[in-house]
Formats: C-alpha cells, sequence, structure tokens
C-alpha cells in the first residue's frame, strides 16, 4: 500500500484556522469540484491513464491499470508521483493550463460573483483561478506544493 499525499503541516494549520472562522460566523465556504470542468478539461482518470501509458514503466503499467479499472486513484497518481514528478508535473501542465482560443464559460464568472471571500477545490481549473483572481485582484491561490507565504 502506498502512503497518501499529504499537505504541509501549514497549510492544515490554515485550513483550520479557515475552517473555524467559517463555523464561528456562520458563513458558507463553496467547495467547487472537478464537475465545473468536467466538460471543458480532462478528467483525472483520463490524465492518470495518459500518465500510466506514457510514465510507467512498462513492469508497473499492468498494475497500474488494475488499480486504475477499481478506481484506486489515489494511489495510482502516488505511484506515478513517487516514479516521475517532473513527468507528472509536465502532465499536469500540458493538460491543465487555459486552453487556447476558448473563452472562459460564464459559469466560472458567476461563482466568483458569490457573495463569499474565500473557495476551496478539488481540482485545478485554469478557467476558476482566472475569474476569482479578476473578482478578487491579488487573491492568493494555496497548493500543497507552494512555499511558505
Amino acid at each position: 500500500m502506498t502512503e497518501s499525499l499529504e499537505l504541509p503541516e501549514r497549510l492544515i494549520g490554515e485550513l483550520e484556522e479557515l475552517r473555524e472562522h467559517f463555523r464561528r460566523e456562520n458563513l458558507v465556504l463553496p467547495v467547487v469540484g472537478s464537475g465545473l470542468s468536467a466538460s471543458q478539461l480532462v478528467s483525472w482518470p483520463r490524465l492518470l491513464e495518459d500518465l500510466t501509458s506514457n510514465v510507467a514503466d512498462p513492469v508497473r503499467r499492468s498494475d497500474l491499470i488494475g488499480r486504475l479499472d477499481r478506481q484506486s486513484y489515489l494511489d495510482v497518481a502516488t505511484l506515478l508521483w513517487e516514479k516521475d514528478r517532473n513527468s507528472v508535473l509536465s502532465a499536469l501542465k500540458r493538460h491543465f493550463r487555459r486552453p487556447r482560443g476558448k473563452a472562459r464559460p460564464a459559469v466560472y464568472d458567476r461563482v466568483a460573483a458569490l457573495p463569499v471571500t474565500h473557495f476551496v477545490t478539488t481540482n485545478y481549473d485554469p478557467w476558476l483561478k482566472e475569474a476569482v483572481t479578476r473578482r478578487y485582484p491579488g487573491a492568493r491561490v494555496y497548493l500543497p506544493v507552494d512555499p511558505r507565504p
């Protein structure tokens, strides 16, 4: 069994503070999942299939395909990350950059217009980031691998 990906302690602390603030103030924190971009960007299963084909060595490939069939996506992502982080990061940049020639779908601006000051997303989405930073110039976007601000 592989280890799960862990968030840095500083980010966990910041998220706990944020959660407590929202609980205390009885506020809403929108969590935007991958469904928002499902018709626009590659799905996580498809991304992992691509990575399995292009990054995994042939000996491990059948094991990873089996894990994909069982929908053990986090296991596959962890194994691929441990094998070749640079290739995984390159694939993420390639698949999740803002698509050329496509206007940002209006739904992103509607989400960014919600009367809230924080968003959480389970999915990297260039349009969501763009819409939120347009509405809130200077917005901070945190990723687990970011250095401490």
